[in-house]
Formats: C-alpha cells, structure tokens, sequence
C-alpha cells in the first residue's frame, strides 16, 4: 500500500503530534524527516517556487529523488509570506502545531513575524527550532553558511587533512556531514523539550549551531587543542589488497596479538618497536608494511574474512551502492521505500530503530511506501482546516497559496 503525506500521521511514536516546517534543503527537512517517520504530522510550507531542493539531481521525470529522501512523508502547503494575507495563513498553521522548525538566517523569521520571541507570546507552549550555521547568538550569527563552509569554519577540513599526509590541501567537501548531523541534534533538541513541556506546560527555544555540530564530533581535536601532542594524532591507514583496501582495526593489546597471529607473524607480539601500544604507534609504518605484505596478496573479501575469524576487526572497503543490497542492511531494514510520480526508490529509513515489548506501530515498519509531497500537494486541504474553504480558495486564487496535487511535478 502506498501511503501518501497526509496518511503516514496515523501511527508511529510520534503520532499527535503537530510541526509546522518552515525549513529548505538539508539540515532542517532531515529533523523533520525524521519526525514523520515516527509518525508526527508535518506540514512543510514551501515557496510558491517550492523548495531549492526539488530542482537538485538527481532528477527523474522532473522529480529529485534527493528531495523526496528528506521530505517523505510530509504534507507540502505552498505560500507565498511576501505577503500579508501569506504570513497570516501562515501564522494560523503555527498556532495549530506543537513544534516549529526553522533554519533560515536569524532575522528571517523576525522580519515574518514568526520569530520565537512573537510566536511564544501567543504560544508559550510551542516547542520552537532554529537550525543555523552559527547559532541565535554571538557576532557571527548574521553570515550565509553551508555545510562546506562551517566544515571549513570548524576545523574540521583541516583536521582530516593532518590524518592525509600527502594531501597538499585540505579535502574537498562533498558529503553534508554538518547538516546531516545538526538535523540529529535538532531532534534530540526538540524531543528534550517536549519532555520539559510535559512537566511545566512551557516549551522551549531550541538553538542548534552547526558549528557546535561538528566540533561535537571531534573530542580527540578539541582535547589535543588545549593539550598539544604530535604523537596523539592518529589515523587509521588502509591497507592494499589485491582488488583494493582493507581497514583493519587492532587497536588493543589483544587485537593487536590476534592479528599478529592471522598474518603468521606471532614473532612480532615480543618485538620491541611493537610491544606497546605507543610503540606501535612510534613505528606505524614499519607495521603498516608488514601487515600491508599481508593483505597484497589477498582480496578485500579474504583479508576480512580471515581477520574477523581471528577476532580482529576488519573490513573491505565498499561502495554505498552495495549497501543498497548488502546482508546487514537487509536483515536490518535500513532503507524505507520513498514513491513520487516518477515512481519508488530506497531511502534511509532513520538511523535508528526502537525494540521493546510492543511492537514498532510506525509506518516504515510495517512495509508501507512513504509518499513525497508534490508542490503544494495538500495545500488546499491544509488551509481548509485552518482557514475555512472560502477563504483558502480565496488565497489559491488570488496567488497568495499554490495548490498541487500528489501526482503533480514537483
């Protein structure tokens, strides 16, 4: 069965509950992603030219699938908040919703009177996110950003490059590893208060920086910042197979023994350059050789198969094609399945499941196709309940509102 937007509410963890999504592109439609998936009610209000996103390869039929793995699932309203008679229909979609999210420059949503500090006098009980490249405070928080930018900003880049040593710049961006990840935050953000708010019936202004994103991820770069060390700063170096690289990971006194052992090398445990861990350390490359001696003459698939026999852990490098197919994902349930009107694909289904006594209500779960939302696809359905039909038709036909339908363009 296909599900479309406005049926996937139906089930889920999150069912009930309410968001208004005022976000585009990455960071922000993947918190609310996530939200549908467990079942909230998203209604993501777009442009009249409807979100970036849509136009972003890659395009199928006039559809980007990239878009649809963020917006699956989610009801698309289409408005133009240029102008008054926009901002207000907008405004009473806000007043309906428990949760607003937001990733617009601070001062966007000021200038739309949709600001936290205007919302929460009418709506104290509103859980209320902004995703922002700097955050709602400081001297920086007025500058564009994208993920590239604050993955240049935060070190990050820089950090990778001292880990490449015949790299002569820093790497080029090409994952959204910033926006992925301040998305995660942002949910955490919203859940946490939406917890406060069962408390003392008060929501909460959620302010998620994604600079304060990515240097959560790098605990050994911000310690080695206050306590420099030039031999703490360890990779993890591919080793050559036959057919390409392994990664291998000895990182214990034990590991380290037992790969000794796989490699036919048990020698080499009572070594001196090898007998600690710092030792090992101070004489990488010498190791890196031996064992890259080892995996040369071997496939991907041997080295990792004879290394995880011998407890160590390893693995061969694989493309994200393959994990389209792999054993694991299958067995897990990884990818949901996404439908527009150019037909189905796999997306990533959340990252994360929930096991326990009762069983997982949510859509996803039960094998259901998760509907991407044309442009201004419930539009008209959306503001019947808030407005009233006459005056939503009033605002379709005036231009103010778009409506689509679920088979439309995107």
């Amino acid at each position: 069965m296909t599900v479309t937007s406005h049926q996937v509410s139906g089930g889920g963890e999150l069912a009930g509950v309410k968001v208004a999504d005022f976000t585009a592109v990455v960071a922000g439609p993947y918190a609310t992603r996530l939200m549908a998936r467990f079942g909230a009610d998203v209604v993501k209000i777009e442009p009249l030219e409807g979100d970036h996103l849509r136009t972003l390869r890659p395009i199928r039929e006039g559809h980007s699938s990239f878009f649809g793995a963020l917006n699956a699932g989610k009801r698309s309203v289409a408005l133009d908040l240029r102008t008054a008679a926009g901002r207000q229909a907008a405004h009473e979609i806000v007043a309906w919703a428990d949760v607003l999210v937001e990733n617009f420059r601070p001062g966007v949503m000021e200038r739309l009177g949709l600001d936290y500090a205007t919302v929460s006098q009418k709506h104290p009980e509103i859980v209320f996110c902004s995703v922002t490249g700097y955050g709602q405070v400081g001297p920086w928080i007025e500058r564009p950003a994208i993920a590239a930018i604050v993955h240049a900003t935060s070190g990050y880049d820089l950090a990778l490059q001292t880990y490449q040593k015949e790299m002569p710049r820093p790497p080029v961006a090409g994952i959204h590893t910033a926006d992925v990840l301040s998305g995660a935050l942002a949910l955490a953000g919203i859940l946490t208060a939406l917890r406060a708010k069962e408390q003392t019936g008060v929501g909460r202004h959620v302010d998620v920086s994604m600079l304060d994103a990515m240097l959560s991820v790098m605990t050994g770069e911000v310690m080695n910042a206050q306590f420099p060390d030039e031999n703490n700063v360890r990779g993890y170096p591919p080793a050559r197979t036959s057919d390409g690289f392994v990664m291998i990971g000895a990182v214990s006194q034990r590991l380290f023994e037992a790969l000794m052992r796989a490699i036919g090398h048990p020698e080499l445990v009572e070594d001196s350059r090898f007998r600690s861990n710092s030792d090992r350390w101070a004489n990488a490359a010498a190791l890196d050789a031996i064992i890259e001696e080892w995996t040369s003459q071997r496939t991907g698939e041997e080295c990792e198969r004879m290394l995880l026999e011998a407890g160590v852990p390893a693995s061969k490098y694989r493309t994200v094609a393959e994990q389209l197919d792999l054993e694991q994902t299958t067995a897990r349930g990884t990818f949901a399945t996404a439908e527009d009107a150019a037909g189905s694909y796999r997306i990533v289904d959340s990252g994360f499941h929930l096991h326990g006594p009762v069983d997982d209500p949510s859509p996803s779960a039960l094998g259901a196709v998760w509907g991407v939302p044309a442009l201004g696809a419930d539009t008209r359905d959306v503001l019947t309940e808030r407005l009233g039909a006459e005056r939503a038709e009033a605002l379709i036909q005036s231009g103010v509102a778009r409506s689509g339908r679920t088979g439309d363009a995107t």
